[in-house]
């Protein structure tokens, strides 16, 4: 027992002195000189104009998405080519980012009417406009697996019985 008790001692104390040594052992971080590079050296492949202003940019894997103001719309960039693919015209700004998930791109709308817009990716086509408005123009919308999240204004999800919980 006391032998046993001994070993288990003396191991605790290497592993304190291997960790509160005064020889810490320096890794290198891996790719960090590979891929750092000036930030003046970097040019522009292709400059693309999208309406009067773009604002929330989204990359899958076969498009870059931008919403745009003036008008109101979404435009689809096809990075092989980068050329405007198809522009889809949305009934509000785009707002609160953008999202894809279950094959289709997902803008939230601000304006006098928020909403949801769902647009198909294989069509280009608006599939639904949903009455699911962002808290703001800065909010925050994402999709996992099996949901799409957007940050909502609170007082448009308390309803009927939950309004009492408002104080």
């Amino acid at each position: 027992m006391k032998l046993r008790l001994a070993w288990v001692v003396l191991t605790a104390c290497q592993a304190v002195l291997a960790q509160t040594s005064g020889t810490e052992r320096k890794f290198a971080k891996p790719g960090v000189k590979e891929v750092q590079v000036p930030f003046a050296s970097l040019k522009p492949a292709v400059t693309i104009r999208v309406g009067r202003t773009a604002d929330w940019v989204l990359v899958t894997d076969d498009a870059v998405w931008v919403a745009s103001s003036n008008p109101n719309a979404v435009e689809r960039i096809d990075p092989a080519t980068n050329k405007i693919v198809t522009k889809v015209s949305l009934p509000g700004r785009a707002c609160s980012g953008l999202a894809f998930g279950f094959g289709s791109l997902w803008v939230p709308l601000c304006g006098k009417e928020p909403a949801l817009v769902r647009v198909n990716a294989s069509t280009n086509k608006i599939t639904a406009k949903l009455a699911v408005g962002p808290a703001g123009p800065e909010g925050g919308i994402t999709a996992s697996s099996d949901s799409i999240w957007i940050v909502r204004e609170r007082k448009r999800w308390l309803r009927g019985s939950e309004r009492h919980c408002q104080g």
